[in-house]
């Protein structure tokens, strides 16, 4: 079994903080176009709905929850993906632009941190175990 390094859940958790902070200031700075039939309300509470949950996924990976380290590497590398493959779309060169891929770049970082963490092995001498 797989024991995790507390520094490494609280780097994650910083990044993944870090990375939503950045989300909602891109947010804030440049409002989205909404789609018609896409009410405002709707809209921000979807955004309060993914700060809520971020919230206590940040809680969770911080008191190693194992499985919500799980699901965060598995929800985080979807949706790194389905940025990564809308790039070639985005050909607007604008500040929100930048703010969501870094963003997507230190939710990536935290996936990888989290996946290498959750794959290593115990050593002898680590987290008190013989």
């Amino acid at each position: 079994m797989a024991v995790t390094i507390r520094k490494n859940d609280v780097k994650a958790s910083n990044l993944l903080g870090l990375s939503v902070v950045l989300a909602i200031l891109a947010q804030m700075l440049y409002p989205a176009v909404l789609p018609p039939g896409f009410s405002p309300t709707l809209n921000i509470s979807m955004q309060v709905g993914t700060v809520v949950i971020t919230t206590a996924q940040w809680f969770a990976i911080r008191t190693d929850y194992r499985w919500v380290k799980t699901l965060t590497v598995i929800f985080i590398a979807v949706g790194v993906l389905g940025y990564v493959f809308r790039l070639p779309i985005l050909n607007e060169s604008t500040p929100k632009t930048a703010l969501f891929l870094v963003s997507s770049s230190l939710q990536a970082w935290v996936a990888f941190i989290l996946f290498k963490d959750l794959i290593r092995r115990p050593v002898a001498g680590e987290a008190e175990v013989a």
